[in-house]
Order: C-alpha cells, then structure tokens, then sequence
C-alpha cells in the first residue's frame, strides 16, 4: 500500500526509496500482488539513471510466472513499454536485449510472438535475427492454428523484405522448409513462396532434395485433391529451381522419371501375374515331418499342402487393388489410356533437354540427361502398345512422341531453335489471335444487346395507319389474319379497315 501511493503520487526521489524496499521484499520472499501494474504505469516511463538500474533489478528477481507456470500477460506490456523507450533513446536498447533474449525461451505463443517482434525493433544484428526468425518458425510449427502460422508467416516474409535480413534467413531455409509438415494448403503455399525467394547458390541443393522428398510422399498418398493441388505446387517451385540455377535441372528431371518407375510394363504384368509378393510378412502356417519312402524325414508347410482359404484370398484381393490406388498419377493416367498428358510431356522433356545441352558444355552429362529423357519417351510408347491400358495409344500421339525422340537424337541447332522459340512465338501468337477472337464475340454481343426501339419511339396502331404508311408499317400478324379468313386484297383495292372507319 506504502508503495503505491509513493509510486502514483510521490517525487523521484520517494519512487525511488520505494522500488528500493520492494526490491529487498521480494529477495526476502515476501508476495506482492498487483505490483507489476503499478511499476509498470507509474514507474516504467520515468528517464531517472537510478530508477532505471533498479528496474533492471526489480525485472530479474520479480516472479514472471503464474503458479501453474505460464507467463504473466503483463510481461508483454513490459515488452512493448520497452520498445517505445528505445525508440525514443537508442542508447538504451543494449540493456534491454537479453531481457528479450530470455523471453524468447517462454511457454507463452503470444509472448514469444511479442519478444520476437520486439527484438527485431531493437537490433539489427545478425545474431538476433536468427534468434527472432528461429522463434517465428518455431510458433509456426508448434502452433494448430493455421490462421496463426500465415500471421507468423507474414512476419518472416517481412522479415525477408529487409536487404540486410535476407543473407541471414538464407541460411535457415531448411528450417522454414519443416513448415511443410502441416498439413494446410495455403500455409505450405506460403511457404514454397518464402524458400524459393530465399533459395541461393549454397542452399538450392538441399532445398531440391527436400522437394523431391516431398514429391515421393505425395505419390504414396491416397489421391485426395490437395494432394494434387501440393504435388502441382511442388513440382512449379522444383521448376523455377532448374530455371534459376541450371545446375539443377539434372537432378529435377528424376522427379518425373519416379512418376513412372520405368519399366511400367514389366512391372505391372508381374503385378497381374501375381509375382510381386504385397509388402506385409508372410506367416508360415503349421508344419508336420512325414517319413518319405526311402526313410528320410521330409517336412510339409500349410503353404504348400492347402489351397489359400476363401479369407486369404480376399485379403490378397484387398492387397492388389491397394496397390492398385497407390500408383504414381502420371503412370495412372497412362494406363487409363490419357496419352494426350504423355504427348505433352515428351514435348515438354524434349525442351528441357535441348535447353540442358544449350547450357552445359559436359558432354557426359549431356549424353546422360538427353538418354534419361529419352528413356522415358520410349517407355512410354511400349505402354501404349501393349494391352495394358484401358485405351490404346493414338496415331497423333505417336507421331508427336517419335517426333519428339528423333529430335533428341539429332539435337540439331534447327530444331533446339524451333522448339525452343518458334513453339513459344506460336503459342505466343495463338493466344493473341483467340484474345481479338473473343474480344470480337464480346463486341457483336454488346452490339445484339442494344435497344432497336427506344422509349419515345411513337406507337404505330393500324386502324389509324393511312393507307400511303401501310406499304411499310403494315402489321404481318394482322395481314396472315386477313389472308387465313380469305379477304385479302390487292393493294390497289381501297382499305376495308378505312371504309369501316369512314362508315
């Protein structure tokens, strides 16, 4: 009570001699309740030298914490009281930066989150961004939230956007990399965004491997459409790897070769065939020694002697139509007979392989590259000739993948130039055409929709029509009227309306 009324109504001097005896209090173990609040609205915002070393003090020996352990909320007003005076005295801010530091380490989120914040208002130094950007990647993790972890997203995107901040999240893009563990699609979308702006020459590697993990995950999951939607995001951000550092682009093309597991025919007769053995241990029933003919002892397994039961068959049945689903989807849209995707993609591996030898001037690993493409342009046309898909392989898309493997074979300077940039001024071209198509379309649609008859327009009514006007007024229903009933006239003969009228 003495302090209060010291701390709200007395003089420097009295707040001082007041923070002194709550010091000595607290180290004698004494409970102060409700004395953070007063310190912090009448105590906190004073400029005295003592009353600031005291203060310091007071924070280090003061209980933090609830008596089941969570941070007091007042700490996060301490916290940001902290950052209003080292905006206003910036030789301050070194007194206060490992009181932040240790707040760092709270079980509180929102406290953490703060001290994060705070730090980074207070120091620029390499050292406390790392810490602040490790405690942000820290909450995004640890936190169910997903509105919570794009929040704390958005501060390390921020964070990025500083130049002198970039070099050191650069070095913890694996760690922002483990964000992908949730499960959210915006949040991983988010995320793929945040690494790839990171990615450098000395990290574009890792963050490639951990891709391509990511990519084998998806395809041993049930399809489920983020699934799909993750897949897509993956592969766009493996793609802008190999278009921003070449080097990569070898180990980015074995992404797609994994969709296949080439050789697929082989692979999926042994699979119809019964050969390949479902990955669960086989149980070995129960065995008897039987004494053979010539005396020896022989011993006979369940496995061989009995015919499955009707339960293993079912079971066997089950395992086969899992594997089935588990399929990689570009090799499931090959046996679904899709080859229109097969085509596209030999086109496509066409490109980046002539774009490949264009840039690396090894020819050992142009040779490499160029066969791995191939491979699977082959690959794929003995699916489509064999009868495994559900529809077979057309003549279009055939042609469009021998193409494709001549055009490898030869790797021509003609043919690197025209896939490479009159494909891209075709489509280019294309597009502009179906634009002013549509534009076109939109114009004679704007055109139908306009008003023939306006409002003021003057109401034509026939029986008061003169007969000079009727040559191009004349009312059609009522003329196919007057032909029906067998009285029409030759428009030399008078009018009938008129002489009605006239009577």
């Amino acid at each position: 009570m003495f302090f209060c009324l010291s701390a709200e109504k007395g003089d420097v001097k009295s707040k001082t001699e007041a923070l002194k005896k709550v010091i000595i209090m607290i180290l004698n173990g004494e409970k102060l309740p409700g004395l953070l609040m007063t310190i912090i609205r009448f105590v906190l915002p004073l400029q005295d030298h003592t009353i600031k070393k005291l203060l310091l003090v007071f924070w280090e020996i003061v209980p933090k914490t609830t008596p089941d352990g969570k941070l007091l909320q007042e700490m996060i007003l301490v916290c940001d009281a902290y950052r209003k005076v080292c905006h206003a005295n910036p030789s301050e801010r070194a007194r206060f930066i490992r009181c932040i530091y240790n707040l760092l380490q709270s079980s509180s989120p929102a406290v953490k989150y703060e001290a994060a914040g705070t730090l980074v208002t207070l120091s620029s130094a390499p050292t406390a961004i790392k810490a602040a950007a490790q405690c942000y990647i820290d909450l995004i993790i640890k936190e169910s939230d997903n509105n919570v972890k794009l929040i704390v997203l958005d501060r390390l995107v921020e964070l990025k956007d500083h130049p002198s901040h970039e070099r050191v999240l650069q070095d913890l893009v694996m760690d922002i990399l483990r964000v992908l563990t949730t499960p959210d699609l915006e949040v991983r979308k988010k995320t793929l965004q945040l690494a790839l702006d990171l990615v450098s020459s000395r990290n574009v590697e890792e963050l490639v491997i951990v891709l391509k993990k990511e990519v084998i995950k998806t395809n041993n999951v049930t399809e489920h459409e983020d699934t799909d939607k993750y897949r897509q995001l993956l592969v766009r951000t493996l793609h802008s790897c190999s278009v921003r550092f070449p080097d990569m682009a070898a180990n980015v093309i074995p992404v797609v070769g994994t969709t296949f597991t080439v050789p697929i025919v082989e692979t999926e007769i042994k699979k119809e065939s019964g050969e390949t053995k479902p990955e669960e241990e086989v149980t070995v029933g129960s065995t008897q020694r039987l004494v053979t003919e010539m005396g020896t002892y022989a011993t006979q397994s369940a496995l061989s002697s009995a015919r499955p039961t009707k339960k293993e068959e079912e079971r066997f049945v089950e395992l086969y139509i899992i594997s089935l689903s588990c399929r990689p989807p570009l090799r499931g849209f090959l046996l679904e007979g899709d080859f229109f995707v097969a085509a596209a993609l030999a086109t496509t591996l066409t490109k980046i392989a002539l774009r490949y030898v264009a840039l690396v001037p090894e020819k050992k690993l142009q040779n490499s590259f160029v066969s791995e493409a191939m491979l699977l342009m082959a690959t794929i046309l003995h699916v489509g000739k064999s009868s495994l898909p559900k529809k077979q392989i057309t003549d279009d898309d055939v042609d469009r993948i021998s193409l494709c493997l001549k055009v490898l074979s030869e790797c021509s300077p003609l043919m690197s130039e025209i896939f490479n940039k009159e494909c891209r001024q075709s489509l280019s071209n294309m597009l502009h055409a179906k634009l002013e198509e549509e534009k076109l379309s939109q114009k004679k649609e704007s055109e139908k929709r306009n008003v023939t008859v306006q409002a003021d327009d003057p109401i034509s009514f026939m029986q008061l029509t003169a007969k000079s006007e009727m040559s191009s007024k004349e009312d059609q229903f009522q003329l196919s009227l007057l032909a029906a009933m067998g009285t029409t006239q030759r428009k030399e003969a008078a009018d009938p309306l008129a002489s009605k009228l006239n009577k």
